[in-house]
């Protein structure tokens, strides 16, 4: 369970905020426990992939646009060629 696994973090190692480098199923199982605050995002100038690419995450599909978990980007900067989007999560959005 990944929230018991982030609440022994708190309580025995003081760790109030962990970066997690994920791929899509961790991501997915992140999102789907709720355990995301913030997100970082990476976007390089190349295309890879094809129809077999997977997705950023996997698990919970919101069945309407509105169901949809929302984040709002709180910064945008360069790293050489790529961008580094910050977003964090909006909680009480409607």
């Amino acid at each position: 369970d990944l929230r018991q696994v982030f609440e022994h973090l708190y309580r025995f190692r003081d760790a109030s905020n962990v970066l997690v480098e994920a791929g899509p199923t961790l991501t997915g199982s992140l999102l789907d426990a709720d355990l995301v605050d913030e997100a970082l995002v990476y976007v390089a100038p190349l295309l890879l992939g094809d129809e077999q690419a997977l997705a950023p995450a996997v698990g919970h599909a919101a069945p309407r646009i509105a169901d949809a978990r929302r984040f709002q980007l709180v910064r945008a900067s360069r790293l050489g060629p790529d961008a580094v989007l910050r977003y964090r999560r909006e909680r009480n959005a409607t």
